[in-house]
């Protein structure tokens, strides 16, 4: 029975952690006015394209869910040598 509840409570702590990661609506926004953006640069006449290199802004955000994808990596890994001891 107490296996049972740590099960339950590292998936708990897998999905909300998923849930707390989870951006894809503005990531999605954002993704489509980049591409929208440079597909009209790319589709003008005689265009001297330069890429511009993106990278993500370090925020609280990123900082928590990075924190939370190290913690569910660590619970996954112990729950596996659990299981294997079984």
């Amino acid at each position: 029975m107490k296996k049972l509840i740590i099960i339950i409570a590292i998936f708990f702590f897998f999905v909300m952690g998923l849930k707390l990661g989870d951006n894809s609506f503005n990531q999605n926004k954002i993704f489509e006015e980049e591409k929208n953006q440079f597909e009209q640069e790319i589709t003008t006449p005689n265009n001297d394209y330069e890429a511009k290199e993106l990278v993500p802004q370090k925020n609280t955000i990123n900082k928590v869910a990075d924190l939370f994808d190290n913690t569910i990596d660590k619970v996954v890994d112990k729950l596996k040598n659990i299981l294997k001891k079984l």
